[in-house]
């Protein structure tokens, strides 16, 4: 009795700590996941300044036009096939659809879309478990305190899994769904996928569990897992809903509505995904961490369209040099350098020294000329103010002799 006892404790043991490092598998290839499409979202939100169009989530592997952004041939972002246009909090609109992987791999600057070879590193993870276990029950030398505690295996297994998702910058076709082989659901402010538009404000509301506004502000995009139960995702390799959104008061149901709400909070399965309290989603909605470098092109916020400015931020005291510069170089004092072309300005041109330190970088400097319709004024208030050039030429307007 007392031998079946021990030889039961041990299986319990080993199967308990298998399914205890299968969990933290499945949460490390979903990290791994969201890691990798964040991050390819970012660098395209940092290439062009805006973020993309949702791809269709009917369409299957191998189809052509898989994880491909649907814009159409204006470049206006569209509801896809299977996807949703649905209004948007406060105005606008929000397009819902599947993650464009095909999109956010090039911007990453990678041109395959498989990935052969996580599916033999966690082969691997599983195999070492097995060894463990044959170990524990055949090796007539095994020791309990050796092998049952599988700390050897599970530090190698770590390194193993944490190997291979460091090392996949590439979002592949497969980063598009998540670890229950159903594609993650991604939604964006249509005004945020064009430039003419704020990218940076969103027509989408994240609340809590309790239905109150999570964020400060509503945000452009959501990419989100609908969890085990599957409910109101759409299955990668058939292009099918696994599972309606359903009609009860489920937590998650708030997440497959097709409306511009999503729900964030911690995991709550319940194990009916029709019980009111049952919330098993993972939602995420920022860039923070992700969005590395400072320098991206945005527009500043504005009452209305017309009265926002383009800024670049910067996370240094850099400049901004367009064109080629010859062969003095840059000027490594200007905040502002263009070669080869023209700076045409409607409204006024300032310089502004606030100190007499600044004077010397407070200036316009022109190698040709610089044309004014109005006055051209030099604030002497610090002293030294100076306007000189070769040629001073006054009229009342433009002429040709004056250029």
């Amino acid at each position: 009795m007392v031998i079946v006892v021990m030889i039961t404790s041990l299986i319990m043991g080993a199967v308990f700590n298998i399914l205890n490092q299968d969990g933290e598998i499945k949460s490390a290839r979903m990290n791994g996941i969201f890691d990798s499409v964040l991050l390819g979202m970012a660098e395209y939100y940092r290439i062009y300044g805006f973020y993309p169009c949702p791809a269709s989530p009917t369409l299957r592997p191998g189809d052509a036009n898989y994880g491909e952004p649907n814009f159409d041939a204006g470049g206006n972002c569209m509801a896809p096939a299977g996807g949703v246009a649905a209004a948007g909090i406060g105005g606008g609109t929000v397009i819902i659809g599947s993650v464009p992987v095909r999109a956010l791999n090039r911007a990453m600057g990678c041109t395959e879309t498989d990935d052969a070879d996580l599916p033999d590193n966690l082969k691997q993870v599983f195999q070492n478990k097995l060894n463990s276990v044959q170990q524990i029950f055949f090796d007539s030398d095994a020791n309990y305190a050796d092998y049952g505690d599988f700390d050897q295996d599970t530090e190698a297994d770590r390194n193993t899994l944490n190997v291979t998702e460091t090392s996949r910058k590439c979002v592949v076709d497969s980063l598009g769904r998540d670890i229950y082989g159903t594609k993650l659901t991604y939604a964006v402010t249509r005004d945020a996928t064009r430039l003419s538009q704020n990218p940076v404000s969103g027509n989408i509301r994240i609340i809590n569990r309790n239905g109150q506004q999570a964020t400060a502000d509503l945000v452009p995009f959501v990419v989100l897992s609908h969890g085990p139960d599957t409910k109101g995702a759409w299955v990668d390799e058939s292009g099918v809903r696994a599972f309606n959104c359903g009609t009860t008061s489920a937590l998650d149901n708030e997440n497959c509505d097709n409306d511009a709400v999503f729900r964030a909070m911690p995991f709550a399965g319940m194990g009916d995904m029709n019980n009111n309290n049952h919330f098993d989603d993972r939602v995420e909605f920022s860039l923070n961490g992700y969005l590395r470098e400072k320098d991206v092109w945005r527009w500043a916020q504005g009452a209305s369209v017309d009265n926002r400015n383009v800024v670049l931020d910067t996370e240094t005291s850099q400049s901004l040099s367009i064109g080629v510069p010859g062969t003095a170089g840059i000027d490594d004092k200007a905040r502002l350098s263009v070669y080869g072309g023209n700076v045409e300005i409607d409204g006024d041109l300032k310089a502004v020294g606030t100190t007499a330190a600044s004077i010397e970088q407070s200036q316009v400097k022109a190698d040709t000329t610089v044309i004014a319709q109005e006055n051209i004024v030099v604030d002497d208030e610090l002293g030294g103010g100076q306007a000189i050039a070769p040629k001073f030429c006054y009229k009342p307007a433009i002429t040709a002799n004056c250029q």
